[in-house]
């Protein structure tokens, strides 16, 4: 049996995300291109989560953004009272981290600087 050509035993979810650059203000959205495969094939997957996540692993903002046809573009708008850091930004599915933790979540190092924050 197949879903969208792969073989059932070891369907993996492949999750990727773009975003137009690396360094944010404090309250400024940033901005992501989702997709989300099987294969080659869109996945089956609806929703994609994206958050993120401070240097003690505490979510400070996420999102459910719909899927279509396997992609999504959204947005996560930083709090205004975000401290300057670096920070991680994460995208994956309900079930992409279950099925294979490397291709399922896929993450990106961003910085965010906040004047009143230093």
């Amino acid at each position: 049996q197949s879903v969208f050509g792969q073989s059932m035993t070891n369907p993996v979810e492949q999750v990727s995300f773009q975003t137009p650059k690396t360094l944010y203000f404090s309250g400024e959205k940033i901005w992501f291109d989702a997709k989300v495969t099987i294969g080659t094939e869109p996945s089956a997957s609806q929703v994609v989560y994206a958050e993120l996540v401070d240097r003690n692993a505490v979510s400070i903002i996420h999102a459910k953004v719909p899927l279509q046809k396997g992609e999504a573009v959204n947005y996560l708008k930083i709090p205004e009272q975000t401290p300057s850091d670096h920070y991680l930004l994460r995208v994956y599915t309900r079930i992409s981290p279950y099925l294979d933790i490397n291709a399922g979540i896929s993450q990106q190092f961003v910085t965010v600087i906040n004047p009143r924050i230093p």
